[in-house]
């Protein structure tokens, strides 16, 4: 299997973080955009664009971008992207398809070692 390193810039996705966090959706989608139309998109990228649009009114309208951006992900992809986009067919009202991104294996509780079932 041949791996493929992703170029990601860190300041790239604080920019988005921080218009995300001040409210400026405007310009958060024109960054989110740009990311989306690279030829190469990382991992942390794609999760980083999801879930800053999870935050805007128009989710339906980002449906092409967001399904062409995963399919130029390197497969498989990690629990972080598969996060985004359950989320994000939830949120658009495709419960079926966000299905699809749930584990395939047994789900692992969020139990301590010492904690007894009861």
């Amino acid at each position: 299997m041949k791996n493929r390193i992703h170029f990601c810039n860190q300041e790239h996705l604080c920019e988005i973080d921080g218009y995300v966090q001040l409210g400026m959706q405007e310009e958060a989608l024109s960054v989110i955009r740009a990311t989306f139309d690279k030829h190469e998109i990382s991992e942390e990228e794609f999760h980083t664009c999801v879930f800053a649009l999870l935050q805007s009114e128009r989710l339906e309208t980002w449906k092409n971008l967001v399904e062409t951006a995963y399919r130029r992900l390197s497969k498989p992809v990690n629990d972080q992207v598969r996060s985004a986009m359950l989320n994000y067919h939830f949120s658009v009202g495709e419960a079926a398809r966000a299905f699809e991104f749930f584990p395939r294996r047994p789900a692992k509780f969020f139990l301590d070692n010492d904690a007894s079932v009861p």
